[in-house]
Protein backbone atom coordinates (compact mmCIF):
# COMPACT_ATOMS: atom_id res chain seq x y z
CA UNK A 1 0.00 0.00 0.00
CA UNK A 2 2.91 1.88 0.53
CA UNK A 3 4.38 2.02 -2.84
CA UNK A 4 0.80 3.11 -4.47
CA UNK A 5 -0.17 5.63 -2.25
CA UNK A 6 3.67 6.54 -3.00
CA UNK A 7 2.41 6.66 -6.97
CA UNK A 8 -0.82 8.59 -6.39
CA UNK A 9 1.25 11.43 -4.72
CA UNK A 10 3.75 11.80 -7.33
CA UNK A 11 2.14 10.72 -10.73
CA UNK A 12 -0.63 14.25 -10.49
CA UNK A 13 3.28 16.21 -9.58
CA UNK A 14 4.59 15.37 -13.09
CA UNK A 15 1.39 15.89 -14.59
CA UNK A 16 0.96 19.60 -13.58
CA UNK A 17 4.75 20.33 -13.90
CA UNK A 18 4.43 19.61 -17.20
CA UNK A 19 4.13 22.99 -19.41
CA UNK A 20 4.07 23.68 -22.96
CA UNK A 21 5.78 26.86 -24.65
CA UNK A 22 5.53 27.74 -28.41
CA UNK A 23 8.00 27.53 -30.38
CA UNK A 24 9.13 30.34 -32.67
CA UNK A 25 8.46 28.31 -35.64
CA UNK A 26 10.40 27.61 -39.14
CA UNK A 27 10.72 29.68 -41.27
CA UNK A 28 7.57 28.24 -43.77
CA UNK A 29 5.20 31.00 -43.66
CA UNK A 30 4.99 33.57 -47.09
CA UNK A 31 5.16 37.15 -47.02
CA UNK A 32 3.50 38.14 -50.97
CA UNK A 33 3.48 41.89 -49.90
CA UNK A 34 5.00 44.70 -47.03
CA UNK A 35 4.43 47.72 -45.95
CA UNK A 36 5.96 49.84 -43.72
CA UNK A 37 5.19 53.29 -41.65
CA UNK A 38 5.99 55.03 -38.70
CA UNK A 39 3.67 54.33 -35.40
CA UNK A 40 3.52 57.48 -33.23
CA UNK A 41 1.68 55.84 -30.72
CA UNK A 42 4.46 53.21 -29.65
CA UNK A 43 7.02 54.85 -31.05
CA UNK A 44 8.46 52.98 -33.56
CA UNK A 45 8.38 51.87 -37.16
CA UNK A 46 6.10 49.29 -38.06
CA UNK A 47 5.87 46.54 -40.86
CA UNK A 48 2.91 44.51 -42.22
CA UNK A 49 2.85 41.61 -44.23
CA UNK A 50 0.44 39.50 -46.31
CA UNK A 51 0.54 35.71 -45.93
CA UNK A 52 -0.63 35.76 -49.17
CA UNK A 53 0.75 31.91 -50.53
CA UNK A 54 1.99 28.67 -49.91
CA UNK A 55 0.08 28.14 -46.28
CA UNK A 56 -3.30 27.01 -45.66
CA UNK A 57 -6.40 29.09 -44.85
CA UNK A 58 -6.80 30.90 -43.57
CA UNK A 59 -4.03 33.26 -44.32
CA UNK A 60 -3.22 36.20 -42.38
CA UNK A 61 -1.97 39.52 -42.04
CA UNK A 62 1.82 39.83 -39.67
CA UNK A 63 2.61 42.73 -37.85
CA UNK A 64 6.14 43.89 -36.80
CA UNK A 65 6.77 46.49 -34.06
CA UNK A 66 10.48 45.99 -33.97
CA UNK A 67 11.74 46.23 -37.46
CA UNK A 68 11.49 42.07 -38.02
CA UNK A 69 12.87 40.73 -35.04
CA UNK A 70 9.21 39.30 -34.18
CA UNK A 71 5.96 38.67 -35.84
CA UNK A 72 2.35 39.00 -34.38
CA UNK A 73 -0.47 37.53 -36.40
CA UNK A 74 -3.34 39.84 -36.69
CA UNK A 75 -5.95 37.80 -36.53
CA UNK A 76 -9.51 38.27 -34.90
CA UNK A 77 -12.84 36.77 -35.71
CA UNK A 78 -13.68 39.96 -38.18
CA UNK A 79 -10.10 39.97 -39.38
CA UNK A 80 -9.11 39.62 -42.91
CA UNK A 81 -8.12 36.24 -44.15
CA UNK A 82 -6.53 35.68 -47.54
CA UNK A 83 -4.85 38.92 -48.12
CA UNK A 84 -3.35 39.79 -51.25
CA UNK A 85 -1.69 43.38 -50.58
CA UNK A 86 -1.76 45.50 -47.85
CA UNK A 87 -0.52 49.45 -46.91
CA UNK A 88 0.10 51.68 -44.31
CA UNK A 89 0.37 55.31 -44.14
CA UNK A 90 3.74 56.29 -43.52
CA UNK A 91 3.41 58.64 -41.83
CA UNK A 92 0.78 56.95 -39.05
CA UNK A 93 1.29 53.15 -38.80
CA UNK A 94 -1.67 52.84 -36.84
CA UNK A 95 -3.61 53.06 -40.45
CA UNK A 96 -3.33 50.35 -42.27
CA UNK A 97 -5.28 48.63 -45.76
CA UNK A 98 -5.69 45.11 -46.87
CA UNK A 99 -6.89 43.65 -49.92
CA UNK A 100 -8.50 40.61 -49.05
CA UNK A 101 -8.70 37.69 -52.28
CA UNK A 102 -11.64 37.14 -53.91
CA UNK A 103 -14.93 38.15 -51.73
CA UNK A 104 -17.44 41.04 -52.16
CA UNK A 105 -15.25 43.35 -49.47
CA UNK A 106 -12.27 43.29 -50.75
CA UNK A 107 -10.84 45.98 -48.98
CA UNK A 108 -10.54 46.51 -45.52
CA UNK A 109 -9.14 48.86 -43.32
CA UNK A 110 -7.66 49.36 -39.55
CA UNK A 111 -7.04 52.76 -37.62
CA UNK A 112 -5.71 50.91 -34.67
CA UNK A 113 -2.56 48.93 -35.99
CA UNK A 114 -4.85 45.81 -37.05
CA UNK A 115 -6.81 45.44 -33.89
CA UNK A 116 -9.79 45.79 -35.75
CA UNK A 117 -10.70 45.71 -39.16
CA UNK A 118 -13.77 47.81 -40.91
CA UNK A 119 -15.16 47.16 -44.12
CA UNK A 120 -14.04 49.87 -46.54
CA UNK A 121 -15.04 48.66 -50.36
CA UNK A 122 -18.15 50.84 -50.74
CA UNK A 123 -18.13 51.19 -54.84
CA UNK A 124 -15.76 48.56 -55.66
CA UNK A 125 -17.00 46.07 -58.14
CA UNK A 126 -14.10 43.99 -58.60
CA UNK A 127 -12.88 41.25 -56.30
CA UNK A 128 -9.43 40.57 -56.79
CA UNK A 129 -7.18 43.11 -55.45
CA UNK A 130 -3.37 43.16 -56.79
CA UNK A 131 -2.02 46.25 -55.27
CA UNK A 132 -2.22 49.37 -53.24
CA UNK A 133 -0.91 53.22 -54.03
CA UNK A 134 -1.15 55.55 -51.38
CA UNK A 135 -0.72 59.75 -52.15
CA UNK A 136 2.24 60.37 -50.60
CA UNK A 137 1.06 63.78 -49.68
CA UNK A 138 -2.55 63.31 -48.79
CA UNK A 139 -3.27 59.96 -47.19
CA UNK A 140 -6.88 60.37 -47.61
CA UNK A 141 -6.51 59.40 -51.50
CA UNK A 142 -5.72 55.93 -51.87
CA UNK A 143 -5.58 53.81 -55.30
CA UNK A 144 -6.06 50.19 -55.51
CA UNK A 145 -5.70 47.73 -58.78
CA UNK A 146 -7.50 44.71 -59.44
CA UNK A 147 -7.10 41.58 -61.48
CA UNK A 148 -9.30 41.62 -64.73
CA UNK A 149 -11.09 38.33 -64.10
CA UNK A 150 -14.33 38.49 -65.89
CA UNK A 151 -14.49 40.74 -69.06
CA UNK A 152 -16.58 43.52 -66.89
CA UNK A 153 -14.36 44.04 -64.44
CA UNK A 154 -13.06 47.24 -63.77
CA UNK A 155 -9.26 47.46 -62.61
CA UNK A 156 -8.36 50.25 -60.60
CA UNK A 157 -10.40 52.47 -58.67
CA UNK A 158 -9.48 55.59 -55.75
CA UNK A 159 -10.99 57.03 -53.05
CA UNK A 160 -10.46 60.58 -52.08
CA UNK A 161 -12.18 60.47 -47.99
CA UNK A 162 -10.04 57.50 -46.82
CA UNK A 163 -11.55 54.74 -48.01
CA UNK A 164 -15.52 55.95 -46.92
CA UNK A 165 -16.40 55.23 -50.79
CA UNK A 166 -14.54 54.32 -53.83
CA UNK A 167 -14.83 55.42 -57.63
CA UNK A 168 -13.70 53.75 -60.96
CA UNK A 169 -10.94 56.11 -61.87
CA UNK A 170 -10.10 54.17 -65.60
CA UNK A 171 -11.88 52.07 -67.88
CA UNK A 172 -9.58 49.44 -68.04
CA UNK A 173 -10.27 46.23 -68.49
CA UNK A 174 -6.96 44.74 -68.13
CA UNK A 175 -5.16 43.66 -64.51
CA UNK A 176 -3.16 46.34 -62.58
CA UNK A 177 -0.31 45.11 -60.87
CA UNK A 178 1.35 48.42 -60.11
CA UNK A 179 0.84 51.69 -59.47
CA UNK A 180 3.20 54.30 -58.85
CA UNK A 181 2.69 57.70 -57.83
CA UNK A 182 4.79 61.19 -58.67
CA UNK A 183 5.74 61.98 -54.83
CA UNK A 184 6.47 65.42 -56.36
CA UNK A 185 3.05 65.97 -57.81
CA UNK A 186 0.87 63.09 -57.34
CA UNK A 187 -1.84 63.75 -60.12
CA UNK A 188 0.44 61.99 -62.15
CA UNK A 189 0.51 58.36 -61.68
CA UNK A 190 1.91 55.35 -63.49
CA UNK A 191 0.25 51.53 -64.25
CA UNK A 192 1.67 48.74 -64.71
CA UNK A 193 -1.15 46.37 -66.71
CA UNK A 194 -1.57 43.26 -67.97
CA UNK A 195 -1.90 45.12 -71.59
CA UNK A 196 0.35 48.13 -71.30
CA UNK A 197 2.17 51.12 -69.23
CA UNK A 198 -0.70 53.51 -68.46
CA UNK A 199 0.07 57.57 -67.86
CA UNK A 200 -1.85 60.31 -65.91
CA UNK A 201 -1.67 63.55 -65.51
CA UNK A 202 -5.06 64.41 -63.50
CA UNK A 203 -4.92 61.71 -60.79
CA UNK A 204 -6.85 59.01 -62.50
CA UNK A 205 -9.27 61.45 -65.27
CA UNK A 206 -7.65 60.31 -68.10
CA UNK A 207 -5.13 58.29 -68.97
CA UNK A 208 -2.23 57.62 -71.90
CA UNK A 209 -1.05 54.30 -72.84
CA UNK A 210 2.70 54.50 -73.38
CA UNK A 211 4.51 52.08 -76.09
CA UNK A 212 4.96 48.82 -74.85
CA UNK A 213 8.86 47.90 -73.42
CA UNK A 214 10.45 45.82 -76.14
CA UNK A 215 7.06 45.72 -78.16
CA UNK A 216 5.82 43.46 -74.99
CA UNK A 217 3.08 44.23 -72.74
CA UNK A 218 2.76 41.66 -69.92
CA UNK A 219 4.13 44.75 -67.65
CA UNK A 220 4.45 43.67 -63.43
CA UNK A 221 6.55 46.65 -62.18
CA UNK A 222 6.70 50.17 -62.48
CA UNK A 223 9.15 52.89 -61.28
CA UNK A 224 10.87 56.18 -60.92
CA UNK A 225 13.38 57.99 -58.75
CA UNK A 226 11.66 61.80 -59.48
CA UNK A 227 14.30 63.27 -57.00
CA UNK A 228 17.14 62.22 -58.71
CA UNK A 229 16.24 61.03 -62.37
CA UNK A 230 12.34 62.54 -63.21
CA UNK A 231 12.72 61.21 -66.50
CA UNK A 232 13.57 57.88 -66.19
CA UNK A 233 11.38 55.18 -66.37
CA UNK A 234 12.09 51.52 -65.38
CA UNK A 235 9.38 48.61 -66.10
CA UNK A 236 9.83 44.95 -65.13
CA UNK A 237 7.55 42.49 -67.92
CA UNK A 238 7.44 38.58 -68.40
CA UNK A 239 7.87 37.68 -71.72
CA UNK A 240 5.21 35.17 -72.59
CA UNK A 241 7.23 33.78 -75.98
CA UNK A 242 10.32 33.63 -73.70
CA UNK A 243 9.04 32.46 -70.73
CA UNK A 244 11.55 34.98 -69.49
CA UNK A 245 11.34 38.17 -66.95
CA UNK A 246 12.77 41.36 -68.33
CA UNK A 247 13.63 44.71 -67.01
CA UNK A 248 13.33 47.96 -69.43
CA UNK A 249 14.80 51.60 -68.84
CA UNK A 250 13.29 54.39 -70.89
CA UNK A 251 14.70 58.17 -70.65
CA UNK A 252 12.29 60.16 -72.78
CA UNK A 253 8.66 58.69 -70.92
CA UNK A 254 8.21 55.80 -72.38
CA UNK A 255 8.70 56.50 -75.78
CA UNK A 256 11.83 54.29 -76.42
CA UNK A 257 12.86 51.36 -74.43
CA UNK A 258 16.31 49.25 -73.48
CA UNK A 259 16.38 45.68 -72.23
CA UNK A 260 18.82 46.09 -69.26
CA UNK A 261 17.93 42.80 -67.35
CA UNK A 262 16.51 39.34 -68.28
CA UNK A 263 16.20 37.37 -65.44
CA UNK A 264 13.79 34.36 -63.29
CA UNK A 265 10.19 33.68 -64.53
CA UNK A 266 7.79 36.59 -63.25
CA UNK A 267 9.08 39.94 -62.01
CA UNK A 268 7.77 40.66 -58.51
CA UNK A 269 9.27 44.01 -57.45
CA UNK A 270 11.96 46.87 -58.50
CA UNK A 271 13.25 49.27 -56.43
CA UNK A 272 15.27 51.96 -56.64
CA UNK A 273 17.30 53.38 -54.13
CA UNK A 274 15.98 56.57 -52.76
CA UNK A 275 19.02 58.62 -52.84
CA UNK A 276 21.14 57.29 -55.62
CA UNK A 277 19.06 56.32 -58.52
CA UNK A 278 22.24 54.67 -59.66
CA UNK A 279 21.16 51.74 -57.50
CA UNK A 280 18.40 49.15 -57.83
CA UNK A 281 16.82 45.68 -56.98
CA UNK A 282 14.91 43.39 -58.61
CA UNK A 283 13.09 40.47 -57.25
CA UNK A 284 11.19 37.59 -59.76
CA UNK A 285 9.69 34.28 -58.49
CA UNK A 286 8.65 31.17 -60.78
CA UNK A 287 4.96 31.26 -59.17
CA UNK A 288 3.43 34.63 -58.18
CA UNK A 289 0.83 35.07 -55.42
CA UNK A 290 -1.34 36.71 -57.16
CA UNK A 291 -4.86 35.35 -58.76
CA UNK A 292 -4.00 35.61 -62.38
CA UNK A 293 -1.11 33.94 -62.88
CA UNK A 294 -0.73 30.16 -63.38
CA UNK A 295 1.16 28.17 -61.39
CA UNK A 296 3.17 26.56 -63.35
CA UNK A 297 7.02 25.48 -64.01
CA UNK A 298 9.48 26.13 -66.47
CA UNK A 299 12.20 23.37 -67.58
CA UNK A 300 14.13 26.21 -68.86
CA UNK A 301 14.69 27.86 -65.83
CA UNK A 302 18.33 27.43 -63.34
CA UNK A 303 16.98 25.28 -59.99
CA UNK A 304 16.34 28.39 -58.23
CA UNK A 305 12.33 29.35 -59.06
CA UNK A 306 13.32 32.78 -57.54
CA UNK A 307 16.38 35.28 -57.91
CA UNK A 308 17.19 38.62 -56.18
CA UNK A 309 19.46 41.34 -58.10
CA UNK A 310 20.71 44.67 -57.33
CA UNK A 311 22.52 47.22 -60.17
CA UNK A 312 25.12 49.90 -58.44
CA UNK A 313 25.26 51.48 -62.14
CA UNK A 314 22.08 52.36 -63.00
CA UNK A 315 20.99 48.81 -64.38
CA UNK A 316 24.34 48.47 -67.14
CA UNK A 317 25.49 45.14 -64.85
CA UNK A 318 23.29 43.21 -62.57
CA UNK A 319 24.71 40.89 -60.18
CA UNK A 320 22.80 38.73 -57.30
CA UNK A 321 22.13 40.15 -53.72
CA UNK A 322 20.87 37.04 -51.81
CA UNK A 323 23.45 36.49 -49.65
CA UNK A 324 22.48 34.40 -46.69
CA UNK A 325 19.09 33.80 -48.05
CA UNK A 326 18.05 29.86 -48.23
CA UNK A 327 18.21 28.49 -51.55
CA UNK A 328 14.94 28.06 -53.54
CA UNK A 329 12.57 30.95 -52.51
CA UNK A 330 10.41 32.63 -54.11
CA UNK A 331 11.40 36.21 -54.16
CA UNK A 332 7.80 39.05 -53.64
CA UNK A 333 8.20 42.02 -52.37
CA UNK A 334 11.31 44.27 -51.79
CA UNK A 335 10.59 47.08 -49.33
CA UNK A 336 13.33 50.01 -48.36
CA UNK A 337 13.18 51.44 -44.80
CA UNK A 338 11.64 54.87 -44.94
CA UNK A 339 13.92 56.15 -42.32
CA UNK A 340 17.31 54.16 -42.85
CA UNK A 341 17.83 53.45 -46.79
CA UNK A 342 20.50 50.69 -45.98
CA UNK A 343 17.78 48.82 -44.52
CA UNK A 344 15.55 46.68 -46.80
CA UNK A 345 13.38 43.59 -46.30
CA UNK A 346 12.47 41.12 -48.92
CA UNK A 347 9.60 38.91 -48.59
CA UNK A 348 9.89 35.79 -50.00
CA UNK A 349 7.82 32.11 -50.09
CA UNK A 350 9.37 31.07 -46.85
CA UNK A 351 8.95 33.93 -44.61
CA UNK A 352 10.81 37.74 -44.33
CA UNK A 353 14.45 38.33 -44.88
CA UNK A 354 15.91 41.78 -43.30
CA UNK A 355 19.52 43.50 -44.82
CA UNK A 356 21.24 46.26 -42.96
CA UNK A 357 23.99 46.84 -45.68
CA UNK A 358 22.40 47.91 -48.76
CA UNK A 359 21.51 43.52 -49.80
CA UNK A 360 25.19 42.45 -48.96
CA UNK A 361 24.28 39.70 -46.66
CA UNK A 362 20.80 38.99 -45.58
CA UNK A 363 19.36 37.27 -42.33
CA UNK A 364 15.65 35.18 -41.44
CA UNK A 365 13.44 37.22 -39.45
CA UNK A 366 10.56 34.84 -39.49
CA UNK A 367 10.21 34.64 -35.49
CA UNK A 368 6.22 34.57 -35.37
CA UNK A 369 5.17 33.48 -38.61
CA UNK A 370 3.25 30.21 -38.24
CA UNK A 371 3.93 27.05 -39.63
CA UNK A 372 0.48 25.67 -41.52
CA UNK A 373 1.27 22.12 -41.25
CA UNK A 374 3.96 20.09 -38.91
CA UNK A 375 4.36 16.89 -40.90
CA UNK A 376 7.74 15.27 -38.49
CA UNK A 377 9.75 17.02 -35.56
CA UNK A 378 12.77 14.89 -34.30
CA UNK A 379 14.71 16.48 -31.01
CA UNK A 380 17.99 15.87 -29.65
CA UNK A 381 19.02 17.83 -26.81
CA UNK A 382 19.18 21.17 -28.08
CA UNK A 383 18.42 20.30 -31.88
CA UNK A 384 15.32 20.42 -33.05
CA UNK A 385 14.53 19.11 -36.44
CA UNK A 386 11.19 19.61 -38.96
CA UNK A 387 9.85 18.98 -41.80
CA UNK A 388 7.23 21.30 -43.39
CA UNK A 389 5.94 22.30 -46.67
CA UNK A 390 8.80 20.67 -48.45
CA UNK A 391 11.43 22.19 -46.29
CA UNK A 392 13.75 20.43 -43.46
CA UNK A 393 14.56 23.36 -41.28
CA UNK A 394 17.26 22.87 -38.07
CA UNK A 395 17.09 24.71 -34.24
CA UNK A 396 20.16 24.77 -32.67
CA UNK A 397 18.79 26.66 -29.15
CA UNK A 398 15.47 24.36 -28.69
CA UNK A 399 13.38 26.21 -31.07
CA UNK A 400 14.23 29.98 -30.42
CA UNK A 401 15.63 30.42 -34.25
CA UNK A 402 15.70 28.26 -37.20
CA UNK A 403 17.63 28.15 -40.55
CA UNK A 404 16.27 26.04 -43.60
CA UNK A 405 18.96 23.46 -44.56
CA UNK A 406 17.19 21.20 -46.86
CA UNK A 407 14.79 21.61 -49.79
CA UNK A 408 12.91 17.99 -50.49
CA UNK A 409 11.45 17.34 -53.67
CA UNK A 410 8.48 15.04 -52.12
CA UNK A 411 8.57 14.53 -48.47
CA UNK A 412 7.79 11.17 -47.59
CA UNK A 413 4.16 10.39 -46.40
CA UNK A 414 2.87 13.52 -47.95
CA UNK A 415 2.24 12.72 -51.03
CA UNK A 416 2.80 16.04 -53.00
CA UNK A 417 5.76 17.20 -55.16
CA UNK A 418 7.11 21.00 -54.85
CA UNK A 419 5.62 22.93 -57.03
Amino acid sequence: MRKLSTLIIILPLLIFAAQWQSLNGPPVGSAGDMSMGWDPQIPAWVIYAAETYWNKDPKRVYKSTNEGEYWDSLWQEQAPVRPMCVITDVNDGQVVYVGKKQDVTPVWKSYNGGQTWIRKSYGITSTRPLCFAMDPTNSYIVYTGFEQYTGSDLTIFKTTNSGEEWLPCGNFIHSVRDIWIDPVNPNILYIATSNSVQKTTNGGGSWVQLNPPGGFADVYCININTSVSPNVLFTAVHDCEGLIAKIYKSTDDGNNWTQILAAGYYPSSLVIDENNSNVMFATFCLNLPSADVPQTNNPGLSNNPGELYKTTDGGQTWFRSNNGIFERLDYYALTQHPGISNILFVSTSRGVYKSTDYGATWHEKTKGYKPPVVWYISAQDANVYVTSNNLISKSSDAGENWRGVHQMVNLPGNGRKRK
